[in-house]
């Protein structure tokens, strides 16, 4: 009864405007009744991070693959040891290209799994209300934590305001890769895993409650 209660007032505070007001009402209610759901947080925002990585990375091998094969092609009558560099080249980043669409597919199904998983708990509707914004993750503390972790949110660039971008950045961001002058591999495709796992059993340490705030509330 209690339950169905708070659910109307949650409607009917977003019927009138006060999204944020009906998000914190979600938050108390979760940290009240469903804590035990902060795993599958962590699991979603996991998801999510690798699904980025995978996205970026993605796009950059893309603009890689499609430069050379257009140099093959250009370059077909020449020098026979640098074509056969080049056709090798583009091999290998088509099999990386084939990896990262065979990823992104996984991330994607994590994440409705684990949707799914949410069943009718206060913090899947607050996911739902979070998302229905598509600028949700462009949050003064997410735009703060990108730009901490050298993203384009610490320059001027606007990465991660293009749909293409997907978000934030990732170790795997083409300009990120350029500004620091390295590329990185796949064991760092999960960054905020180090600093967010759960501390105690059931409870979020600081930085893992901010993530949590962040992709499912909106605060």
């Amino acid at each position: 009864m209690l339950t169905s209660s708070l659910e109307l007032i949650e409607r009917l505070l977003e019927g009138t405007m006060n999204r944020k007001t009906a998000q914190k009402l979600r938050r108390w209610q979760h940290e009240w009744q469903s804590r035990n759901a902060n795993t599958l947080v962590l699991d979603y925002v996991e998801a999510e991070t690798k699904l980025r990585f995978n996205i970026q990375r993605e796009a950059r091998v893309q603009v890689e693959h499609e430069a050379l094969f257009i140099s093959s092609t250009k370059n077909i009558d020449n020098d026979k040891r640098a074509t056969a560099s080049t056709v090798s080249r583009v091999e290998a980043l088509q099999k990386e290209l084939r990896s990262l669409s065979e990823g992104i597919w996984h991330q994607e199904r994590k994440l409705d799994v684990v949707h799914a998983r949410l069943c009718s708990l206060p913090i899947r509707r607050a996911l739902v209300s979070c998302h229905k914004d598509k600028e949700w993750y462009l949050s003064e503390w997410m735009r703060a934590d990108c730009a901490r972790r050298e993203g384009c949110c610490a320059r001027e660039c606007g990465c991660c305001r293009r749909p293409q971008h997907r978000g934030h950045c990732t170790a795997a961001c083409a300009c990120c890769e350029q500004s620091r002058g390295f590329a990185v591999t796949g064991k760092d495709v999960w960054e905020p895993g180090k600093m967010a796992w759960v501390s105690i059993e059931n409870q979020l340490n600081i930085y893992a409650t901010r993530l949590r705030d962040a992709y499912f509330f909106g605060l």
